[in-house]
Parts: C-alpha cells; structure tokens; sequence
C-alpha cells in the first residue's frame, strides 16, 4: 500500500501548493449560494412551503448542498484525458501500481484539507441555522452525515472515472466532460432538491446513482430523512460504488487495447 499512500502524500501536497486555487474554489462556492439564497427569498415572500421545504429548509439545503458538491467532485476526468491524450499514461503502464487505484488515492489525497475546510462550513452553516431555530440537530443524522459524504465523493470518482475513460475512443472529449457535469449536478441535487423535477422523476432517480453523490448526502444532513431512508441510501451508495468500480476496470482494459503513446 505505500505506492498508494505516496500518491495520497502527492494529491494533498498539490493541493497545499496551489493554495490560491483552493481558496478561490471555496470562494467560488459562495456565489451560487448567494445568488440562490436572494432567488429563494423571493419566491418564498408570500411564506408557506414549495416542494415540501419551508423556507428554513430550503435554505439549510441550498447551504449544504454548496458545501457538500464541492467536496465531492474530484476533477478526475481532466487528468485522466491529459493523461491519455498527452502518452503520459504510458509511463503509469509499467508501474506496479494499479492506475485507477493511483487515480483514487491521489484524488483522496488532494481533498484532505477541503474535506476539513468543507466539514466546518457545513457543520458551522447547521450551529447557524440551529441557533436561528431553523434546524433541529439530530446527532444520529450529523453521524452518518460523514460516511455518506466520503461514499458520496467515491461514488462521484469512479462515475467520472468511466465518463473519463471514453479519452481513449474520443478525440476532443471537453465539451462532453462539461456537459456530463453540468448534467450530473443538477439531476443529483446540486443546485436544488430533486423534488422540484415531480414526484415521478424523482422516484426514478432514486434507481440512478446521481442523487446518492449531492442529494442523499444533504438530506441526511439536514436531518430530513428517517433512519430506515437512511440506511438504505448508505446500501445504495456501496452498491453503485462497487457496480461503477467494475465498470471502470472493464472499460479500462478495453481501452487499454486501443491505447499507444509515441514519443518522450
């Protein structure tokens, strides 16, 4: 394993190098909030609820749902393509160490320090709210709240791990990875419940892997959820992880076949 621990060592470095950009991701997290927190006071003028949220909720939601999509996304899909498009991944090839697993723990290693960051901003947001008398705290939910999330961000890795991997059939696969992410943050509650999508889009997606990586997350955290709805999620989450992990390694052979790097 201490190949794998050097590459978790590498990810949490690069992420403690690149100070400026951590910090402006965490500001750049700020904003959509903000935006949506002036849209949803808005809408919520008249008082009442929408989609089964009080005002109070929505806004517990809109708060953690920045946090956790932040922590989540891992940005595998970038490197991968690199990697791939660049000859670059030849050099993994002969290393006896698995990619994938280099890919993982590198990326794991680069969220240590967003995950504590991100962990304070989503526990600080609930004391806020709390003290407001917007949000009871429930130990049990803030409890599972974190192998939810750390699943959540695994589930998010190997689902773009496979999006990834299409680099080795696609020239130009930018436009695709955008597309796929901007996709995958809405229908998995990122910018808002899936409850606004209908009560029948929202019952399919619970047979999808999406809402497990933002939404399920979220909605633990903010207590909203029974513990048998909980439970289940937590299955749910291990069993897309594991599905999408084979995926990615078959996919990966195949493409491994298609692969052939030239040059330095």
């Amino acid at each position: 394993m201490r190949k794998y621990r050097a590459a978790f060592d590498l990810g949490a470095a690069a992420a403690m190098e690149h100070r400026v950009d951590f910090f402006m991701g965490i500001l750049s997290t700020v904003f959509p909030i903000i935006i949506q927190v002036f849209l949803w006071t808005a809408l919520y003028r008249e008082g009442g609820t929408m989609y089964g949220f009080s005002f109070g909720q929505m806004m517990v939601y809109v708060f953690i749902a920045g946090a956790v999509s932040k922590f989540v996304n891992t940005g595998v899909q970038g490197q991968v393509n690199q990697d791939i498009h660049s000859g670059a991944l030849g050099s993994y090839l002969v290393k006896p160490a698995s990619y994938l697993g280099f890919r993982l723990a590198n990326a794991l290693g680069g969220k240590v320090f967003s995950m504590v960051v991100m962990a304070l901003l989503t526990f600080g947001v609930i004391a806020g709210f709390s003290a407001a008398g917007m949000y009871t705290a429930d130990a049990k939910s803030l409890l599972l709240f974190i192998p939810v999330l750390l699943f959540g961000l695994l589930l998010n890795f190997f689902m773009f791990m496979l999006i990834s991997l299409s680099s080795f059939w696609i020239t130009e696969a930018g436009r695709l990875f955008y597309s796929a992410q901007v996709v995958v943050m809405v229908i998995s509650g990122g910018v808002f419940p899936v409850d606004i999508f209908g009560p029948a889009i929202k019952k399919s997606l619970v047979y999808l892997p999406f809402t497990y990586t933002i939404g399920f997350p979220v909605q633990v955290a903010a207590g909203n959820l029974p513990t048998g709805e909980m439970l289940a999620g937590l299955l749910a989450q291990l069993f897309w992880i594991a599905l999408l992990a084979v995926l990615s390694r078959l996919v990966w052979s195949a493409g491994c076949k298609k692969f052939s790097a030239v040059g330095g």
